[in-house]
């Protein structure tokens, strides 16, 4: 007969306790390694601000050339109490949003080829 004997408690814990031990220092790596890569990312961060600082979307696009603007003056009646909200150029058409005091908005399209208001919209 062999004299097999049963680990004790204590060989049970101290294999259970080893155990858990190994998956903590893989937490505690893995946590490390993540905290270098966000802080690299926030520094990075920071330097590609640093360089670019002051430039907006809006420079890196090429000006337009002298020849393509036109040199003619538009005159624009402003409607009585509105105030110029905002302007928009999509294609020969000039778009002006007044805002009225009283309440209400006016949309003005104009040719930008005759400067003439091709529709007028009032919105109440």
């Amino acid at each position: 007969m062999s004299s097999h004997t049963p680990p004790s408690d204590e060989t049970q814990a101290s294999v259970h306790d080893t155990a858990k031990i190994k998956i903590l220092k893989f937490i505690v790596i893995a946590l490390g390694v993540l905290m270098v890569v966000a802080f690299l990312t926030v520094v990075g961060t920071i330097a590609y601000r640093i360089m670019t600082k002051g430039e907006t979307p809006d420079q890196k696009i090429a000006p337009v050339p002298a020849a393509t603007i036109s040199k003619a003056d538009i005159d624009v009646v402003r409607p009585i109490g509105g105030r110029l909200m905002s302007m928009e150029v999509e294609g020969q058409m000039v778009y002006l949003l007044f805002s009225h005091e009283a309440g209400g908005d006016t949309i003005l399209v104009l040719d930008e080829g005759s400067g003439q208001v091709v529709r007028r919209i009032t919105v109440k």
